[in-house]
């Protein structure tokens, strides 16, 4: 019964939990206050205040809202609720400082991924290698399952790793810890089909880093002018992303129909 009565859009894996220690505060705080009077009110109110917070995530209308305009990122941060990756690998920085500079255009015109558009000062993707991912993103789009291929073409041993949904989010948790963000699935297919023909293509891609295969993935990701999974156009706009605690503007590509997010791309300050 209490299941049904739950706001879903913040509480469960929705739930803010600065929300929730703030509202929880506030409610102690009123309970106490009441308390003074008749301990009885006070612990009814607590009570009531909590199964209030419990069922819709917070107790004070519109917080939610206020978390996001006014909540500092290092506030954010100290309940892991920082604003969310855009599908980019994640490294310590030390190990990021240590790897080289890799100019992911520079790297995608040397395996003839790209090549100078015929009309317009610009870069497009190659036919033939255009023709040669699709295929190999048709191919992977019937699997039933994507992990065996997550390990070959990123070199991890299946034990070590999972594939975990996160809403329309694909999330990559290696021995615990989360390592990769896809914004979809989509979005995934793309680069498990660009990591196959990309070690194909080029002797120096087993050599790369974590962050430079993310750069050239993504990277690549941008020259889709259709959708992984259907043949469906894709488009680019600004937009804005809500998480539980945060907003954001993004340039985001997106497959037109589906509305599978394929890249996002912050938009800065």
């Amino acid at each position: 019964m209490l299941e049904q009565l739950k706001q879903k859009e913040y509480t469960g894996s929705n739930r803010c939990l600065p929300c929730t220690v703030v509202n929880t505060v506030i409610a102690l705080v009123v309970g106490a206050v009441i308390g003074r009077s008749s301990k009885r009110a006070g612990a009814v109110a607590i009570v009531v205040s909590g199964v209030l917070i419990y069922l819709r995530g917070y107790l004070v209308p519109g917080t939610p809202t206020l978390t996001k305009e006014y909540m500092p990122e290092w506030a954010l941060e100290l309940f892991g609720k920082e604003p969310p990756t855009t599908g980019g690998i994640e490294v310590d920085r030390d190990e990021e400082e240590a790897e080289f500079e890799l100019d992911a255009e520079q790297f995608l015109h040397g395996v003839d991924a790209i090549e100078p558009c015929p009309d317009a000062d610009d870069d497009c993707l190659v036919d033939e290698f255009g023709r040669r991912w699709h295929s190999e993103m048709e191919s992977l789009q019937g699997r039933e399952g994507l992990k065996p291929v997550v390990s070959d073409r990123f070199d991890l041993d299946e034990s070590e790793f999972e594939i975990e949904p996160h809403d329309d989010a694909r999330l990559l948790i290696v021995e615990g810890d989360h390592v990769a963000k896809w914004p979809s699935e989509a979005a995934l297919i793309v680069d498990l089909a660009s990591a196959g023909i990309l070690a194909e293509r080029s002797d120096r891609w087993d050599d790369l880093g974590t962050v430079q295969r993310g750069q050239v993935l993504r990277g690549l990701r941008i020259f889709l002018d259709t959708c992984p999974t259907s043949d469906e156009p894709v488009t680019m706009g600004e937009e804005t992303v809500e998480s539980c605690c945060s907003t954001r503007d993004v340039v985001a590509v997106t497959c037109a129909e589906s509305g599978a997010r394929l890249f996002e791309q912050p938009i800065a300050d």
